[in-house]
């Protein structure tokens, strides 16, 4: 017969779901700000400016009932990744699963055990297959039928074909994890693993969400697959490098935030957050803010900021192609130092030198890097303009192709 102890009717046994079957469908992305990867080649977020203002709008781009969690939207109701706030992992201790259900983590023994001492800390510690407790915490095998069947879950005078009496209870020596070969052979438990015992012979399975990659069965399951970027959702899938990005690993899938100050501005994930949008006129601290045709992005107090300019824009600041000795007809080009004696200026968008010797420099190299490189008065390739070669028996002569027996008088 059975006799039931008091506090079998105290045991607690959660029922929820495994935590692998809510990972995929709690998570979802946030638009513009983070992309998730399910792929081997995942997605780039946009990155904006930060301002208070854009963690508003992120927030409110979360669908109804979703979070926004470290860039991502989340449902805190069932990922066990973020369970009732960003963060909080579900984590099943031995010989469990677990799952997030309503905001809060709950765990489920795996067939067999049981949490017969109520304490979620040592996991379900109880086989459901001894004398002490059999098929349910609790329920207790004594004369007539002192031994446990722990295959049939009930209390019997003998073993039946195929099991041994161990102790109290007729256990398979085939399948028993803690009689594994021979009577009280427990298998061993690596973190994160489940014992296993297959033909009389130890081994282990990793639990949901963990994973053996180094190959060391003494360490267990030692990579959490949900959250390592090396090693996201299986062994050795590490999440892609892209430009100016960071990757992160969230409930198993790859997800990328811009580094600040860089967006992912045309959506194309292979070459990361490709904009820098610091000085940049066409994404002027954030993607597709343009400043127009003749606007600047200059730095301001709380960052890149659209002006307008009176002449012309050189992508962080105006200018003055007309008259700026810097930008001397276009961006970068910076007019050459003046021979001695003499200063150089700006007019009408071409380098001088001086008022009585016009030294006419050209930008014939089309290298905005070094300016007006060409003296166009006494080049013989460029000879009063780009491209203008003098002949043979010439020479270039205050930008004019003379013959070389011609006296050549400098500019006075």
């Amino acid at each position: 017969m059975r006799e039931r102890d008091a506090a079998a009717d105290t045991t607690l046994v959660d029922s929820a779901a495994p935590d692998d079957a809510q990972a995929d469908s709690s998570v979802a992305p946030l638009p513009d700000a983070q992309i998730d990867d399910r792929s081997s080649a995942p997605d780039v977020v946009d990155a904006r400016a930060p301002s208070s203002d854009a963690a508003a709008d992120s927030a409110a781009t979360c669908p109804v009932g979703m979070t926004p969690c470290n860039g991502q939207c989340v449902d805190p109701n069932r990922d066990p990744a973020n369970c009732g706030a960003c963060g909080t992992r579900c984590v099943a201790p031995a010989n469990a699963t677990t799952s997030c259900v309503a905001g809060t983590c709950e765990n489920s023994c795996v067939t067999g055990f049981g949490n017969c001492d109520g304490a979620w800390g040592n996991g379900c510690e109880s086989s459901l297959g001894t004398a002490t407790h059999c098929a349910r915490c609790g329920d207790r095998c004594a004369a007539p039928t002192p031994s446990c069947d722990a295959v049939a879950g009930r209390c019997i005078s003998s073993c039946p074909a195929g099991q041994t009496l161990c102790g109290s209870s007729c256990v398979e020596l085939t399948s028993s994890p803690t009689h594994c070969g021979a009577c009280d052979n427990a298998c061993p438990t690596p973190a994160n693993s489940t014992a296993v015992c297959a033909a009389g012979i130890c081994s282990s399975v990793c639990r949901a969400n963990f994973g053996n990659c180094d190959g060391n069965a003494a360490n267990g399951c030692e990579v959490d697959l949900a959250r390592t970027v090396a090693h996201c959702g299986r062994c050795g899938q590490a999440c892609a490098a892209r430009a100016n990005a960071s990757a992160q690993c969230s409930a198993g899938l790859c997800s990328y935030t811009c580094n600040t100050g860089f967006g992912d501005c045309d959506g194309n994930a292979a070459n990361g957050c490709e904009s820098a949008l610091d000085g940049n006129p066409a994404h002027c601290g954030r993607c597709g803010l343009s400043c127009g045709v003749n606007g600047a992005c200059t730095r301001g107090l709380g960052g890149p900021t659209c002006v307008g300019c009176a002449q012309n824009t050189c992508g962080s600041y105006c200018a003055n192609w007309a008259a700026d000795v810097r930008d001397c007809g276009g961006c970068g080009y910076r007019c050459a130092a003046a021979p001695t004696g003499y200063t150089a200026t700006c007019n009408a968008g071409r380098c001088k030198y001086g008022a009585a010797c016009d030294a006419h420099r050209g930008d014939c190299d089309r290298d905005p890097a070094n300016g007006y490189e060409t003296d166009l008065n006494g080049s013989n390739t460029h000879c009063g303009a780009c491209g203008t070669v003098c002949g043979v028996g010439q020479r270039c002569c205050n930008g004019v192709c003379r013959l070389t027996s011609q006296m050549c008088f400098p500019c006075a």
